[in-house]
């Protein structure tokens, strides 16, 4: 995946789907590997001014469609991300 997707459930795709439906040669669907959605959200709300805090170390950014396991949290103070704190393995 080259530009992020956001989805429905507020993450940006971090995985894709193959096989949907049990058919072989179905294109690779972009999915949320954590809430196991495959929605496409109906557009890319403007982040500018927003902040992410990492889900696990606090660490505060601006927010960015780029950052890993990013997710826009519209009714939150903070969207989410992941900074790395806790390893990548």
């Amino acid at each position: 995946m080259k530009e992020p997707i956001l989805l429905k459930c507020g993450c940006v795709a971090s995985a894709l789907r193959t096989a949907t439906g049990g058919k072989k040669h179905d294109p690779p669907i972009p999915c949320c590997s954590v809430h196991d959605c495959i929605e496409p959200a109906e557009k890319m709300p403007d982040l500018t001014g927003r902040k992410a805090r990492c889900a696990y170390g606090g660490s505060e950014v601006d927010s960015n469609y780029n950052l890993a396991f990013f997710e826009y949290r519209p009714d939150e103070e903070y969207d989410r991300y992941y900074c790395g704190c806790y390893g990548w393995d």
